[in-house]
This record gives C-alpha cells, sequence and structure tokens, in this order.
C-alpha cells in the first residue's frame, strides 16, 4: 500500500503521485491512495487547477507522446463540461420554485443533450471497450445513475441530512446498482482492455459531499491529471445540483503507474516534476 502526501489542490496531488511512484520499483505501487481536500473551488466558479500549470504538463508530455489526449479530452470522458450550463448558485430547498426549476431544468438539458449523442460517442474508434465512464454514469442499459442520486441527495438536503453514505456509482461489469457497492460483477473478465474506472461512491459528512473512486489501473502521465479533473468536475456538478457544499477527492488504484518506460523515460518525468514543483511549491 502507499498512501501520497495528503495535497490540497489538483494540481499538488498529481505532483505528489508521480512523484512517490517515480522511485518504487519500476515506477509503479499496489493500492496506491491520492487525497485532494480542494478540489473544487469553495465558490464552485471552478476546479483547483492552475492553467499555467495545466498547459505546461499538457505541452511537454504531448510533445514528447503526440498519441496522449489532451487534458481536457481525457476529463471529459468523466465529465463532458463544455456541455453543461454551469453557474454558481446551488440548489437548495430555501430557493424560490422558479430558482429551483432553474437549476434543476440545467441539468435535464444536459443529460437530453448527452443522450442525443450517446450513439455517436459509443462508435468513437477512441472508445475501445464501446463507452465513455459518463456514458456508463448516465445511459446504462436505460438507468441514468447520476439523476437517481441527485434526486436522493436533493430529499436528503430538504430533510437536512448531514451524513449519507449510500451513493455507489457503477461502472464495471453488471454493477449491481440497486444495491451498490460491488466493484467488479463476476461476470467482466477484462485483463488491460475494458474501463479502467470502476466505482465511484458518492458520501456526505458533516453536510460536505465527498467522491471516492476506484481505478483498476492508473496512468500518472498520460491520464491521471484529465482523471482528477474529470472527477472534480463531477464533483463540481453533484455540489450544484444537490446544494451540498463540495468535501475531498480520493482516488485509490489497485496500480498506479508512473509510465517510468514511456518516451523520456525516468529521466523526462524528474526533469517536468522539477519545473512543475516551482509553480506548486515544496512538499
Amino acid at each position: 500500500m502507499k498512501v501520497i502526501p495528503v495535497a490540497d489542490t489538483i494540481d499538488e496531488a498529481w505532483l505528489n503521485t508521480i512523484e512517490e511512484l517515480r522511485h518504487e520499483p519500476g515506477g509503479r505501487a499496489a493500492h496506491v491512495v491520492t487525497t485532494v481536500t480542494r478540489p473544487v473551488r469553495p465558490d464552485l466558479s471552478g476546479i483547483s487547477i492552475d492553467p499555467i500549470f495545466q498547459a505546461t504538463l499538457e505541452s511537454t508530455l504531448i510533445a514528447r507522446n503526440p498519441r496522449w489526449n489532451r487534458v481536457e479530452s481525457v476529463a471529459e470522458t468523466i465529465f463532458p463540461g463544455s456541455l453543461y450550463r454551469w453557474h454558481m448558485a446551488s440548489w437548495s430547498p430555501e430557493l424560490s420554485e422558479e430558482e429551483r426549476a432553474d437549476i434543476e431544468g440545467r441539468s435535464r438539458a444536459f443529460f437530453d443533450e448527452y443522450f442525443e449523442m450517446h450513439p455517436l460517442i459509443k462508435q468513437a474508434p477512441a472508445n475501445s471497450w464501446g463507452d465513455t465512464y459518463f456514458g456508463r454514469l448516465v445511459d446504462w442499459n436505460g438507468n441514468n445513475q447520476l439523476d437517481y442520486w441527485i434526486s436522493a441527495l436533493r430529499g436528503k438536503r430538504e430533510l437536512r441530512k448531514r451524513t449519507f453514505g449510500e451513493a455507489n456509482l457503477a461502472i464495471a461489469g453488471e454493477g449491481e446498482i440497486a444495491v451498490g457497492g460491488q466493484l467488479r460483477a463476476s461476470t467482466d473478465h477484462h485483463h488491460l482492455g475494458g474501463p479502467c474506472l470502476v466505482h465511484i461512491n458518492l458520501s456526505v459528512v458533516e453536510s460536505r459531499l465527498n467522491l471516492l473512486a476506484n481505478y483498476r489501473h492508473w496512468y500518472l502521465q498520460e491520464r491521471a491529471y484529465g482523471n482528477l479533473a474529470g472527477l472534480a468536475s463531477l464533483l463540481r456538478f453533484m455540489s450544484l445540483q444537490t446544494g451540498y457544499p463540495p468535501g475531498e477527492l480520493m482516488v485509490v488504484s489497485g496500480i498506479a503507474k508512473a509510465q517510468t518506460d514511456a518516451r523520456g523515460g525516468a529521466g523526462a518525468i524528474d526533469s517536468l516534476t522539477a519545473q512543475l514543483r516551482t509553480l506548486v511549491g515544496p512538499k
């Protein structure tokens, strides 16, 4: 098990994780835990990413590995934020009926737009396992998991519940959506094919909404920063739609890989992390 030093922002969390894994044998470790205490800005205006950090990371990695996707492309597989009509007002039972209807209408319009695109998205060559993570969250055999849990969490908010820990979002295998808690179905025999992200849990503690994501394999250079950005955007969306302020984001990976065998090797990682550390500050 490898517990990464807890980070305040997404930038720091990614940097801490790859710095720690870089020195593990083969650049990899089992059961890696990465925690971000402030993945979403307190005013919900965005996620805790510095544009300069993102641009530096992205340009460096893609220059070395042109076939890797940009951060936004990876993030949008988890939450397609470019389709959502963002706003700063959170849903609340104290809002007027008109104000609540506006916020609720944004999520419905967002889901409807994605549903229209979903058949084409599933056929895209890049989706080697036939879907995206967000596709599984909102349209898995006709079941919209996010819409269900938004409604459930609004109900808890109306009852002023400060603690709630049963919102399980299944992605891999059969999922056991009605019961929750199953990471992989018995029929899921994927090795490296299929989804790496298999399960998301949402929990409310002391009135804050927290997100836990479970990855089978986590590729730190190729995808992890975009994964964190997408998960943070999903948490931001759920906070706005339920009225629970955002809490922490945690990723637990079965195996996390610094990808020291990628182009440039460990030396390229050291050069990049040293440059990015000047933007984040010392541990």
